[in-house]
């Protein structure tokens, strides 16, 4: 029996690059740059990223049933404002 796809995900943030500097804990010895950044079943990632601009920024999924019904936004969207 084959198993099933995994579901991993595509998280970015609006407007601003990401600095990986960890996975599932741990430091990375390489931190790198990425504008979407994919995240399969059971991973973590620590990122960093400069948003010193006003405004409300969005850090969402680009896998619209991750985060997008029929009611509107819910799930793995996260907004930051910065004044």
């Amino acid at each position: 029996m084959a198993e099933p796809p995994s579901r991993s995900t595509r998280c970015t943030c609006t407007s601003s690059t990401q600095v990986v500097v960890a996975k599932d804990g741990f430091p990375l010895d390489a931190p790198y740059v990425v504008d979407t950044l994919n995240v399969a079943p059971g991973e973590r990632y620590t990122v960093l990223v400069h948003l010193d601009e006003p405004g409300t920024w969005v850090w969402h999924c680009h896998i619209l049933n991750h985060v997008e019904s029929a009611e509107g936004m819910f799930g793995m969207v996260t907004a930051v404002v910065v004044e």
